[in-house]
């Protein structure tokens, strides 16, 4: 009996080491900072063929989002290149955005576009149709800190 109590707490003692030391490690990953008290301005207006009866392009919808991302690794090289922080303004009536975003004294390279959408265009002989959709073109920029990036946003039907 004791031979077999002790043949037991052996093979659970040694089931016990066994588990214990294949567990598998999880690696939680650690928060990019970014540094918000360095930035930099982009803006620019937002324009879209609305009425093709005259010569000039109107400015997108108000309230249109307008979309700056950001690789993390701009702001920490051991961040992955794979992964964004992504910045959204809003068209104002003017057709202007603008947004304040995080830099570093030796910049940081951004893609920026707009939110597609869709309304009415007034055609070439004065007709209207309805549900055209707009869809914006992707701009690249660079930007160091405390410098004023501007570029319109083109948006094509």
């Amino acid at each position: 009996m004791k031979k077999n109590l002790f043949l037991s707490l052996t093979a659970i003692l040694f089931v016990a080491i066994i588990s214990l030391t294949s567990c598998v490690k999880y690696v939680t990953s650690t928060p990019y900072v970014i540094n918000d008290s360095i930035t930099a301005t982009v803006s620019g207006y937002a324009i879209a063929p609305l009425d093709l009866s005259n010569s000039t392009d109107e400015y997108a919808p108000a309230g249109t989002k307008i979309y700056v991302k950001v690789s993390l690794d701009e702001y920490n090289p051991d961040a992955p290149s794979d992964q964004y922080k992504v910045y959204t303004a809003t068209v104002g009536s003017n057709g202007e955005y603008t947004f304040t975003i995080p830099s570093t004294s030796k910049g940081v390279n951004f893609t920026i576009f707009g939110e597609d959408f869709r309304t009415s265009q007034v055609q070439f002989d004065g007709t209207t149709q309805d549900d055209v959709i707009f869809i914006s073109y992707q701009y690249n920029g660079f930007v160091v800190e405390d410098q004023h990036f501007y570029q319109d946003i083109n948006y094509t039907d």
